[in-house]
């Protein structure tokens, strides 16, 4: 008995194994790293204002994880606009705002992913959290905003910048 049921237990215990370990079909948890250059118009200063952002060409998105179901893993191609000032006007200590966002990231195994959805963002000096959807998974993302060379917000105006940090694309929204 014992030499039958060694074996028998060891066959339920990898079929266990192999079942926990393969994700649904809808599963979702990436995380990405981003950055890309920012427009302002009119810009952040220290009077408050409201206005539009766009990204700059050339920004970059790499993540690796599952996204509705696709694996992905690579770096990609990142896209952003919208509006900021939504509550009261962005100043140089703080700002608000939404938009939306485009993403090409790489598939394991070949061919690319399409992500695309709203978001909106709080800001508190540089620090940027970001929350929305893409293909119906909940997006969260912590960004650093800085500011390009000569532009300082104290004294001039600034009108571009470079968002860069991490985010979590995950589960259902």
């Amino acid at each position: 008995m014992r030499r039958l049921l060694a074996p028998t237990m060891g066959g339920l215990m990898v079929a266990a194994a192999i079942f926990i370990a393969v994700p649904s079909a809808a599963a979702t948890g990436a995380t990405c790293a981003a950055k890309a250059g920012v427009t302002l118009k009119p810009g952040i200063s220290l009077t408050a204002s409201t206005g539009t952002f766009v990204s700059k060409p050339g920004g970059q998105i790499a993540c690796v994880g599952t996204v509705k179901g696709v694996n992905v893993g690579g770096q990609g191609s990142l896209t952003f606009s919208g509006k900021y000032g939504t509550s009261g006007g962005d100043t140089c200590a703080k700002g608000a705002g939404s938009g939306t966002i485009s993403a090409s990231i790489p598939k394991v195994g070949g061919g690319t992913l399409l992500v695309k959805g709203p978001f909106t963002f709080t800001r508190v000096g540089s620090a940027v959290q970001v929350s929305g959807t893409v293909n119906g998974a909940t997006l969260a993302g912590n960004l650093q905003f800085a500011p390009d060379a000569g532009q300082n917000c104290a004294q001039t105006v600034v009108k571009s910048a470079t968002v860069a940090g991490g985010a979590a694309i995950g589960g259902s929204s």
